[in-house]
């Protein structure tokens, strides 16, 4: 949001990852960056039911990529998951 209010631009932009993952490998990712097992399956009736029809975000809405901000110059420190997800990691382990 820095970056498109410093540019001084308007319009639509996704602000996601330039490489998204499904739930499943990012949940291994995770796993393998924490060095725990992580099963984490839920049912998405219960996505349904606590989010609404929001739940399609979560269990199987379209991929999305951030397109206008790379068109833009954007240039991301961490694209992958797994980038973001070892730096994340790294940082908290270092706190505690």
């Amino acid at each position: 949001m820095d970056f498109i209010m410093n540019k001084k631009l308007s319009g639509t932009f996704n602000l996601c990852s330039p490489f998204p993952v499904d739930n499943a490998t990012f949940t291994k990712i995770l796993a393998e960056h924490t060095g725990t097992k992580l099963i984490v399956r839920i049912p998405s009736f219960f996505l349904k039911a606590g989010l609404g029809e929001a739940h399609i975000l979560i269990s199987g809405g379209p991929k999305v990529l951030p397109a206008r901000l790379i068109e833009e110059g954007y240039m991301f420190n961490y694209p992958s998951a797994d980038e973001a997800l070892g730096k994340l990691v790294k940082d908290i382990e270092e706190s505690h």
